[in-house]
């Protein structure tokens, strides 16, 4: 089945109505006229406009159809409450044979039994992404839309779930409903017309995921190398992800990206692990092959590949803010080359296990004083910490937030060599690539072959 892209125009006047559908033309195959959002509009006022597509003219009972009928809708979205209604209407202007049979707020599988219709569309709010994988692996022959950020990843995937109609806002603030896609984002980021019922899925976890940029760089890369695979984001609370990628199989999940605060977890449900998960008991990479889930940890030696291109790392000394699991994975790799690490945290025993975990050095943060490191790594999540961000001229900083946060502005202004938070992603996401499709996963880490550069041109 092919997807047909649908522009939902927001209006509300009809000089907004003629401009979105200008917007729209040059990647959308449907529009549509949500009359309950603009009343007082006419018919003529759009009619020149309207036939440059095929357009769903969606009514409600406030709604008459009378005045439109002449512009020849391609179809009529009305709600399954509202039949009752407006079938007499639909009878007298023939338009029986052009319904989209719509119900919102619940699934309810009856919908099919009423009358034949082209389309039937389901659409409910969606409060986990376990709930909206059930539905999209269980759903037959239906427009499905799980409501939400929850749900988002059903628009980014429509026509590998086989969705007959997807509905996109022409841009980020005209949506319709929550968890709308872009008509940009569906098209140039997630290739929605290339998709088939076989492409496979890659998926960031965690909590938040919604600013990530994860999914442009990722599906550029996976354009690049002509792969029929999709790069999506789906936001899991910890305790979902083992249910998650279980069930996920079935859609023909087979990696993911994971962020906080899901790396520990998805440490703990894999089988087999490289030496950075092994020792931190942190993970950010995962990998289900032949049955096995294999983890890996991406942050540590994209980070060293980052530093070695500043400074030799055998015996440098290496000052780390924060203890988590990225802070962890950061450590254990600059030790791994000669580095001498030590972790400050705002609490004194975090750090104190961080350091334990791979033999560093743990100390409170508000004890923390830059002078006597070469390198000092920001790795906690905050953009401002209790401390003085001057660092001695020459040191290196490295920060993990991408954007140029107060941590980076001050040490670009001391006069350090700095690598961004947008330089450690592109590093780590390679890396990611490289694991994912590696033959031998032993070797993933081996960065000789890898040019970040390259990767993050078009990011």
């Amino acid at each position: 089945m092919k997807t047909l892209l649908c522009a939902s125009l927001v209006g509300p006047k009809a000089r907004d109505i003629k401009w979105q559908i200008a917007k729209s033309l040059a990647k959308a195959d449907l529009l549509e006229l949500r009359l309950d959002l603009y009343p007082e509009l006419k018919p003529e006022e759009v009619s020149h406009f309207l036939p440059l597509r095929p357009w769903i003219l969606s009514v409600s009972l406030e709604c008459s159809i009378e005045p439109w009928v002449k512009l020849k809708p391609t179809y009529v979205q009305i709600e399954v409450d509202e039949l009752p209604e407006l079938l007499k209407e639909l009878k007298k202007h023939n338009l029986l044979g052009r319904v989209i049979l719509s119900r919102h707020g619940d699934r309810e599988p009856e919908i099919k039994r009423l009358i034949p219709a082209c389309f039937y569309k389901m659409a409910f709010p969606c409060t986990s992404a376990l709930e909206a994988l059930e539905f999209f692996t269980t759903k037959k022959d239906l427009i499905g839309v799980a409501m939400g950020e929850c749900g988002q990843f059903g628009r980014a995937l429509s026509q590998k779930l086989q969705n007959g109609i997807t509905f996109a806002a022409v841009n980020k603030n005209l949506c319709t409903a929550p968890g709308q896609l872009t008509l940009d984002e569906l098209v140039d980021i997630y290739h929605v017309k290339e998709q088939t019922t076989k492409t496979r899925i890659l998926a960031l976890v965690g909590s938040p995921v919604n600013k990530s940029c994860g999914h442009i760089f990722h599906n550029e890369m996976l354009r690049r190398k002509n792969l029929d695979i999709r790069y999506i984001k789906v936001p899991l609370q910890l305790g979902e992800l083992a249910d998650f990628v279980e069930k996920a199989v079935e859609l023909d999940f087979f990696g993911y990206s994971v962020t906080t605060p899901l790396k520990e977890e998805a440490a703990s449900i894999a089988v087999y692990k490289d030496a950075c998960t092994l020792k931190t008991g942190a993970a950010n990479t995962l990998l289900l092959k032949e049955g096995s889930l294999i983890a890996a940890n991406t942050d540590g030696p994209a980070a060293a590949f980052c530093l070695e291109r500043k400074l030799d790392l055998f015996g440098a000394r290496v000052a780390i803010l924060g203890a988590g699991a990225t802070a962890r994975a950061i450590g254990f790799s600059l030790m791994e080359k000669g580095a001498t690490v030590a972790f400050f945290n705002r609490t004194l025993e975090k750090a104190k296990e961080a350091a334990v975990q791979i033999g560093a050095l743990g100390y409170n943060l508000f004890n923390f004083c830059p002078y006597g490191f070469e390198v000092v790594v920001q790795a906690t999540s905050s953009i401002d910490l209790p401390i003085d961000y001057t660092l001695p001229k020459g040191a290196v900083a490295l920060e993990v937030i991408q954007g140029n946060t107060p941590f980076l502005s001050s040490a670009k202004a001391s006069g350090c060599e700095t690598i961004s938070g947008r330089e450690l992603f592109v590093a780590q996401a390679t890396l990611q690539q490289e694991f994912w499709f590696a033959d031998e996963h032993s070797d993933y880490s081996k960065q000789s072959a890898l040019t970040f550069e390259g990767a993050g041109a078009s990011f």
